[in-house]
């Protein structure tokens, strides 16, 4: 039988994004051979009306027996076949920082608009999915759960925990990191600090005011990213919100204890892989990192929960529900 043709579409990276396409690469990797899938990138990143319009018919004429739409070219849909269209959502953080105007029209081109354009949406967790239904209001839609994966590299690390002065690794500096709480919840905790993401002067004051060992880099490398956990104790990760989480899985996967949030979908991603505290409370996080540090037996049980965890997360066990899916519409639309 002749495999099922299916156009991934993906935004053309600005500056240093490119999580979405790293993780997408991994699973076109795993596809099974009855799914022939061929990635596009935008040629125009997404700026400006003539350019958001040129990867519009671009994306027109690229179409196959499965279009799916992944990343922040949601608007990419409006020339394609509905019944032929799948339109993954990784999160609607824009929508949440948006006023006036600017949030209506974030609402309809990248939200609504493609929504009824597509015949299937996927979201990466039940938070992202239940945000969406939020956001539609009124608006039906078959909408279903399939998370994000592993990427290749994230193995088994084994490396003795350093109680003295543990490497505590933060990765990401948006304000839904919870930065400053974190740092605050480090304040006399004998510890290497190791920030991965932009610092800015303030934050930089910030960890100054409670003073707090650090070191932080940037614009890494993929596998830089793995060294990073490797060289790391433990990863904290107390986001006050997510679409996701992948570093949680990242940390499991390599051997770390984790940290994380006790706000959806943290719990979903971290499974009873990690220690889970409340973003919102200074004490809580302190808590929850003295315990790693001073409780042996507890940051073994979750090493060895976090490895069973992150399997579930695999790149050939997500790529199986895609094709799943890519099978599902090309079949209807064959009917």
């Amino acid at each position: 039988m002749k495999p099922y043709a299916v156009s991934m579409f993906m935004r053309r990276p600005l500056r240093a994004q490119h999580s979405i396409e790293r993780l997408f690469s991994a699973i076109r990797k795993h596809l099974p051979s009855d799914i022939a899938c061929t990635p596009h990138i935008c040629s125009h990143e997404s700026i400006g009306l003539w350019r958001r319009l040129a990867i519009i018919l671009e994306a027109a004429r690229r179409q196959a027996d499965v279009n799916h739409v992944t990343g922040d070219v949601h608007f990419i849909t409006l020339f394609m076949r509905r019944n032929s269209t799948i339109l993954t959502i990784h999160d609607l953080a824009p929508l949440d920082r948006l006023t006036g105007l600017k949030r209506w029209l974030f609402r309809l081109i990248w939200l609504r608009i493609p929504v009824r354009r597509s015949r299937i949406v996927t979201a990466i967790s039940t938070a992202t999915r239940d945000h969406v239904r939020r956001a539609l209001g009124g608006i039906s839609a078959d909408i279903r759960v399939i998370p994000d994966c592993l990427c290749d590299g994230f193995d088994p690390y084994p490396k003795p925990f350093n109680t003295d002065c543990p490497t505590v690794l933060i990765i990401g500096l948006h304000p839904n990191k919870n930065f400053h709480r974190v740092v605050q919840a480090l304040h006399g905790i004998h510890c290497m600090l190791r920030v991965i993401g932009d610092l800015t002067p303030e934050l930089a004051e910030t960890l100054m005011r409670y003073e707090i060992s650090y070191t932080s880099d940037s614009q890494l490398t993929d596998q830089a990213i793995i060294e990073e956990y490797r060289k790391c104790d433990l990863l904290v990760f107390a986001s006050t919100s997510e679409g996701f989480g992948l570093p949680i899985l990242e940390a499991q996967a390599v051997g770390r204890p984790v940290i994380t949030s006790n706000v959806s979908p943290m719990p979903e991603v971290a499974g009873d892989g990690a220690e889970l505290v409340d973003p919102f409370d200074t004490e809580s996080i302190r808590a929850g990192i003295l315990r790693i540090i001073f409780d042996e037996q507890r940051r073994k049980e979750l090493v060895e929960r976090g490895f069973s965890n992150a399997r579930r997360f695999s790149a050939a066990a997500v790529a199986e529900q895609y094709a799943e899916l890519y099978r599902e519409v090309a079949q209807r639309r064959m009917r």
